[in-house]
């Protein structure tokens, strides 16, 4: 009875393309799967989540706190554009690990960078969501610290993120700021600080919004900006 009931299942399942996972996948495989989905459902639905969690503390006995860090938020909101706040811990997180070891994700140097200097990259392709860069420059996952000696980076993202209540906090943990020229110059200068390695994805929503499986496609008109960036930081 149990393997007619199974079968009918899976002729259902093939019938509409599901396919499910062999009950014999690793767990260390599993735990890569779950890493990845938790990210992409972090990005797809982490700032709506975050604005109802915002609410409901409003509504609840700790309104309080919750109007206490609404007013500290309100004050805060520039940091995004004066070199954001990073924490390491963050970073650090297991999580990233995993999420890493899912694709996988590689980073591979090509040259030296020099840690008296600061660097603009121009990322491509943006794609849906910036999963490479992301496992590279946003989390200690594939050791940038040690691939280049002396240099620290700085993953730059819309504006927006950094107005949505708690959710604020993780992009900024992760070394995240503003994609706003007085951010980039902030980062870049080198009166204030050396070994820097900003991060700017130069095609924007736009380039992901036009994004196909096995096609690049790179938008560079109306967005050279980075360019005027790179040019007034020296």
């Amino acid at each position: 009875m149990m393997d007619a009931i199974l079968g009918t299942f899976h002729y259902i399942s093939e019938a509409v393309g599901i396919q499910w996972a062999p009950l014999n996948v690793p767990m260390s495989r599993r735990l890569q799967t779950l890493a990845a989905t938790a990210w992409i459902c972090l990005v797809l639905f982490g700032e709506a989540a975050a604005i109802l969690l915002f609410i409901q503390l409003i509504y609840s006995q700790f309104w309080w706190l919750t109007l206490l860090y609404g007013i500290w938020m309100l004050n805060d909101l520039d940091v995004c554009h004066r070199g954001g706040r990073k924490i390491e811990w963050v970073r650090n997180w297991s999580w990233w690990n995993y999420y890493r070891d899912y694709f996988p994700i590689k980073l591979v140097k090509k040259q030296d960078l020099d840690p008296s200097r600061n660097y603009l990259f121009a990322c491509f392709p943006h794609g849906v969501v910036c999963s490479g860069a992301f496992g590279a420059f946003a989390t200690n996952a594939l050791n940038f610290y040690k691939v280049f000696p002396g240099m620290t980076c700085n993953m730059i993202t819309l504006g927006g993120h950094f107005r949505v209540p708690f959710f604020r906090d993780l992009v900024l943990a992760l070394g995240s700021c503003a994609s706003s020229q007085e951010s980039l110059l902030h980062l870049l200068d080198k009166r204030k600080h050396t070994g820097k390695c900003v991060v700017l994805f130069v095609g924007g929503a736009a380039e992901a919004l036009d994004s196909h499986p096995g096609e690049y496609k790179v938008i560079l008109s109306r967005r050279k900006g980075f360019i005027r960036v790179a040019m007034k930081s020296g």
